[in-house]
């Protein structure tokens, strides 16, 4: 699993690797440094080393499934807020 946390400003204040389980389960913790500023981080996370989702919009694991052909390339981002 590949784990990012980044600030609005595209600045990387993680970049890592995780072990992921088959079933796709992971768990990771970050403490974010007390010198953060306040504001909103993205989270992403993602299969390290996976060619999951080509320029197109297919998805490679799943080119044999004839009822799904297309998903969305988009990495998931879930957004957290730092406050004073």
């Amino acid at each position: 699993m590949e784990i990012s946390i980044s600030t609005a400003s595209g600045e990387k204040l993680l970049d890592t690797k995780a072990a992921m389980e088959d079933n796709g389960a992971f768990e990771y913790s970050y403490r974010i440094p007390k010198s953060a500023k306040p504001g909103v981080l993205a989270v992403s996370a993602a299969p390290a080393d996976v060619d999951w989702c080509d320029d197109t919009g297919t998805n490679n694991r799943l080119k044999n499934q004839s009822d799904i052909d297309r998903t969305s390339c988009m990495l998931p981002v879930k957004q957290i807020a730092i406050v004073d």
